[in-house]
């Protein structure tokens, strides 16, 4: 699950640049992107009998928290680049990996009593409802003008939001935040395959080994798992 999620993860940058270039904006991309999901994952949760307001308050408070810490950075970075340049960019750096950090590890001990399309229909809504501020603040708040942006809009929020948030949220109690974090490592792969396929760029021999790289640990770590005894409780 996890590095299918992975997988889908890696089309999110191809979705963007498809999106700029027709016409949308950023803030625009990401409100269009996280209610168009937030409006599907709610849809599917009710329909399997997962409903979002049942879900402890605690885990919506968290699920919140971090999509409005998310946002927040975003917001400070676009009012504070000018005057710090070289400031902001570096607490968005260190920030962005701690965060998501601390999403795996809380996801871990969270997601073992909590429904994966569930918890991802509380997670998309939240960044919905902050993505949405955002815009309207920044004035992208409005539907794709084209075809083609709409075509987009719907493409990131179906496979590297709805598929990959609710995969990740699946697989992540099963194997642990390790082994999680490790299988992340093949979004960027994806990322780059699909940029020489779909957009037209070129590889160097450095992105080629890194890239065989991250395959032969991705390969280790699942034939490692595959082979430990007790296979069939670890699956469950």
């Amino acid at each position: 699950m996890v590095l299918a999620s992975a997988t889908a993860f890696g089309t999110l940058a191809i979705f963007a640049k498809l999106g700029y270039a027709a016409g949308l904006g950023t803030e625009q991309t990401l409100a269009f992107r996280f209610l168009l999901a937030a409006l599907g994952m709610v849809a599917l949760a009710f329909a399997l009998g997962q409903n979002p307001l049942r879900l402890g308050r605690n885990w919506h408070g968290i699920a919140l928290a971090m999509s409005f810490a998310g946002v927040a950075l975003l917001l400070g970075g676009a009012r504070f680049h000018l005057s710090w340049p070289l400031v902001v960019p570096l607490v968005l750096a260190i920030a962005s990996p701690t965060i998501y950090t601390g999403y795996i590890l809380i996801g871990e001990r969270v997601m073992t009593s909590v429904p994966a399309v569930a918890a991802s229909a509380v997670i998309m809504s939240g960044a919905a409802i902050a993505f949405c501020a955002l815009g309207a603040l920044n004035h992208q708040l409005a539907f794709p003008a084209n075809a083609r942006g709409w075509a987009v809009g719907v493409g990131i929020a179906l496979i590297p939001t709805m598929i990959a948030i609710s995969l990740f949220l699946a697989g992540l109690p099963r194997i642990g935040a390790a082994r999680a974090a490790l299988l992340s490592t093949w979004e960027p792969v994806v990322t780059v395959f699909l940029a020489v396929v779909v957009l037209g760029d070129r590889l160097s021999f450095v992105q080629v080994l890194g890239g065989v790289l991250v395959i032969v640990a991705v390969i280790v770590v699942q034939a490692a798992h595959l082979w430990r005894p007790g296979l069939p409780n670890a699956l469950k």
